[in-house]
């Protein structure tokens, strides 16, 4: 049953709204997890990678459960315009997630800690008042007015709860990717590698990725700029892709949807709110990767928020303290990202088929994401130096 009132409402179920509703209440706090969809964890709009240093950090790893994880890769393959394969040993390795899975599980674990969780609760009004707002929900054609001393918006790409509180959320059109992706079935594939072709004439300002989930099943996507949506929509660009490429593919499942690739929000925070995941514009903008900084997000806002509530300090000032250690942390190079999407995704498929000539022959396990960057950067002097730092590990 809803209540009426909370010491902290979050908004959004998925990985930063429950790893930020979990620790939340695991540090003592009344905690209510409002989720507009029937089931958390669906529909899917994500290629579902991740760094398996990054979900060890903010997961830990011995929370970590192997019902999450599909497949572990340890390979990249990038792919020119004309097909040469540029093969790449990553050190750090990543999963790809079971999804779905995944985010039920956080939900759980948050509830588990103390955290109430709703579905099919939408919110469709808030009202900030002095030391408090008023959060308006709507579940199953009642609606209810819930009191909270703070509010969390892990709202997603489409979020309009900070702009109740007077943040504009508004995308560019070049900050934001088109993308579709299919579950494909009967093809040909490595399970432990991630493939990648970049070319202007199939993923023009963006790529095409294929994540193995499986032995023959793979997570199938593309992401292509907002400038060249009047071209072909991206759904037109992947099924081109996928009948010259996949052409015996089975597709189980499609999904659509859109990615921020911008600078992070201005501010994070503001009097009664903090503002998480894809909500605050942190996915990273040259992979458009957002599960990682989802958990970053969450984890140190449900931290900083169960400590503002203690203290009885919900101000902007405050709860800066989250923004400011996400920045020297996981954010530190986000903008260096943000600059690095144009250079690559600008790149010419005659400048592509050259950078695939330079590392013709390389042994994979001798080559590294680093320097394959570090090439893509060579005329950008300030960008060349920042991409040992920003890779380093990779």
């Amino acid at each position: 049953m809803i209540k009426s009132q909370y010491d902290i409402v979050v908004v959004g179920g998925g990985p930063a709204g429950s790893s930020a509703a979990r620790v939340a209440a695991e540090n003592g706090a009344s905690v209510a997890l409002f989720h507009r969809n029937n089931e958390i964890g669906v529909p899917v709009r994500c290629a579902e990678g991740i760094s398996r240093f990054i979900i060890e950090k903010y997961i830990g790893k011995e929370n970590i459960k192997e019902s999450w994880i599909a497949t572990k890769a340890d390979k990249c393959r990038l792919i020119s315009p004309s097909g040469k394969k540029v093969d790449v040993h990553l050190k750090a390795s990543g999963y790809v997630l079971n999804r779905r899975v995944f985010d039920m599980d956080l939900a759980q674990w948050a509830a588990n800690e103390g955290a109430q969780v709703f579905t099919s609760a939408y919110v469709y009004n808030v009202e900030k008042f002095d030391d408090y707002s008023l959060i308006h929900v709507e579940q199953y054609g009642k609606q209810y007015k819930v009191k909270a001393k703070l509010v969390i918006a892990a709202d997603g790409v489409e979020s309009k709860i900070a702009r109740y509180f007077g943040i504009d959320t508004q995308l560019k059109l070049g900050d934001i990717d088109s993308c579709a992706q299919v579950l494909a079935t009967n093809i040909d594939m490595k399970s432990d590698r991630f493939d990648f072709w970049v070319s202007e004439d199939i993923a023009p300002g963006g790529y095409i990725w294929l994540f193995p989930k499986g032995e023959n099943i793979a997570n199938i996507g593309i992401g292509i700029s907002g400038k060249y949506n009047g071209q072909k929509t991206a759904k037109q660009y992947l099924d081109e892709f996928l009948s010259k490429n996949f052409p015996e593919a089975s597709i189980l499942t499609n999904v659509l949807g859109g990615v921020p690739i911008s600078e992070t929000l201005e501010s994070f925070v503001a009097d009664g709110l903090m503002i998480v995941g894809d909500a605050a514009r942190v996915a990273n903008p040259v992979t458009g990767e957002g599960i990682g900084p989802a958990l970053s997000t969450g984890t140190r806002a449900g931290k900083f928020a169960a400590k503002a509530i203690k203290e009885n300090d919900t101000s902007a000032k405050f709860l800066k303290a989250y923004e400011k250690e996400w920045r020297k942390d996981s954010g530190r190079f986000h903008s260096f990202f943000y600059r690095m999407k144009d250079v690559v995704y600008n790149t010419s498929n005659s400048d592509l088929e050259k950078l695939a000539d330079s590392f013709a022959g390389r042994d994979a396990d001798t080559l590294t994401l680093t320097e394959v960057f570090k090439k893509v950067a060579r005329n950008k002097p300030k960008l060349f130096l920042d991409v040992a730092k920003a890779f380093a590990g990779f």
